[in-house]
């Protein structure tokens, strides 16, 4: 589960491979199909969600809006493979965990 500045709420539904947003009083908005099982979630400032998933070896970013962006790339390595846990620092560095290492990375 993570917050958003506005106080949405936005749960991992790891077993259908979603996340489902509830607005502050628990009402269901939206649903945000991630395509393999979500590991973890955040959202930076921005409104925008970063999604990851062990199965499927990605770092998945979406808008505001819900609407996917693309995914997370480095030039030469796997940081985005892997990735069990991620959290983000108000100055948009994702921190992000992995099997055996951790990894911050400025993002756009």
């Amino acid at each position: 589960i993570t917050l958003d500045r506005k106080g949405n709420i936005y749960v991992a539904d790891f077993e259908n491979s979603r996340v489902v947003l509830l607005d502050p009083n628990g009402k269901f908005v939206r649903e945000i199909k991630a395509g393999n099982k979500v590991a973890d979630m955040v959202v930076d400032s921005t409104g925008r969600l970063f999604v990851s998933s062990m199965d499927g070896n990605f770092v998945k970013v979406y808008n505001a809006d819900g609407k996917y962006q693309g995914q997370l790339k480095a030039q030469g390595s796997d940081v985005f493979r892997s990735v069990s846990g991620m959290g983000m620092t108000p100055d948009g560095i994702l921190l992000l965990t992995a099997n055996d290492h951790v990894a911050m990375v400025r993002v756009p």
